[in-house]
């Protein structure tokens, strides 16, 4: 087990992730942070915003960026 640190970036609000979250796997890190940004997004849609510009960076101990989950990734738009 790893632990990954989920930090949101590109937007009006930027949030550290200090604590991080432990998982099996860069497989699991990157489900549970296109699980964040879907409930982030939820949370700012019932505001009335879509901040699709917005995107989680994941990064391990040592703060190497693993990877980013842009939030126009995690959704399927549907017209």
């Amino acid at each position: 087990m790893a632990v990954y640190f989920f930090h949101l970036r590109g937007g009006r609000i930027e949030a550290h992730d200090h604590e991080g979250t432990e998982l099996a796997d860069l497989a699991a890190a990157r489900r549970q942070a296109v699980l964040n940004a879907r409930d982030i997004m939820a949370e700012e849609v019932k505001e009335g915003r879509l901040p699709l510009h917005e995107r989680i960076d994941v990064h391990d101990g040592e703060g190497l960026l693993l990877f980013s989950v842009p939030f126009r990734s995690a959704i399927d738009i549907a017209d």
